[in-house]
C-alpha cells in the first residue's frame, strides 16, 4: 500500500491573463501556489488550493468577480441562485457553476453583475425586461383567408417607480 506522506512547498508559478477576446496572452503574472511532488517522478503536482489561487489572479487581472463575490452579492439581494440566473436570464445551472467557481460568467455578463454591485442597475428594471414588451404574434385567424391587417401600436409614457426613467409601455391602438 502507497503512503500519501507528501508535503506542502510553494513554488513560482507563471499565471496567463488572456486577451479580452481570449485568443492570446495579455499579460503574465507570477504567484506563488502550493504544490506537493511525486515521490517516485518528483512531478511537480497542484493543489486545489493552487488552482484556486490560480483562478482568483485571472478573476482579478481581467475584472471579473470571483465566486465569494458573486456569493455575497447574491445574499445582499436577498436572491436565490436560481432567482439571480432568471434574474440575468442565464439559469440556475450557470449562476450555480459560476458561484462554485467551476464556471466564470462572461465580460458582459460581469459588466451587468458589477453594476448591480454598485448599485448603478435597480432590481425592477432588470425584471422588467424578462417581460416581452409587445407580443408579435398574430392570431391564426390572420392567416386563414382574412386579408392581413397590421397591429398599430401607441406609446404610452408613465414614470418608474423607481427613478431611473421613463419606462415605454405600448398598448394596442383602438
Amino acid at each position: 500500500m502507497k503512503t500519501t506522506d507528501q508535503t506542502i512547498e510553494l513554488i513560482d508559478f507563471e499565471v496567463l491573463i488572456p486577451t479580452l477576446d481570449g485568443t492570446g496572452v495579455a499579460d503574465r503574472i507570477t504567484i506563488q501556489v502550493p504544490v506537493t511532488r511525486d515521490p517516485e517522478t518528483g512531478e511537480e503536482l497542484l493543489t486545489p488550493e493552487a488552482h484556486e489561487k490560480i483562478e482568483q489572479t485571472q478573476a482579478r487581472y481581467m475584472g471579473l468577480l470571483t465566486p465569494d463575490e458573486l456569493k455575497a452579492l447574491r445574499s445582499r439581494l436577498g436572491l436565490t441562485q436560481r432567482g439571480l440566473g432568471e434574474l440575468l436570464q442565464v439559469g440556475e445551472k450557470s449562476y450555480t457553476r459560476w458561484e462554485s467557481g467551476r464556471a466564470r460568467p462572461s465580460r458582459s455578463i460581469n459588466v451587468l453583475l458589477r453594476a448591480l454591485r454598485d448599485c448603478k442597475l435597480s432590481i425592477p428594471y432588470l425584471q422588467s425586461l424578462q417581460k416581452p414588451v409587445v407580443d408579435w404574434r398574430v392570431p391564426a385567424e390572420r392567416h386563414l383567408g382574412e386579408s392581413w391587417q397590421p397591429i398599430v401600436f401607441q406609446f404610452n409614457r408613465t414614470a418608474a417607480a423607481d427613478t431611473t426613467g421613463d419606462y415605454v409601455n405600448l398598448t394596442k391602438a383602438a
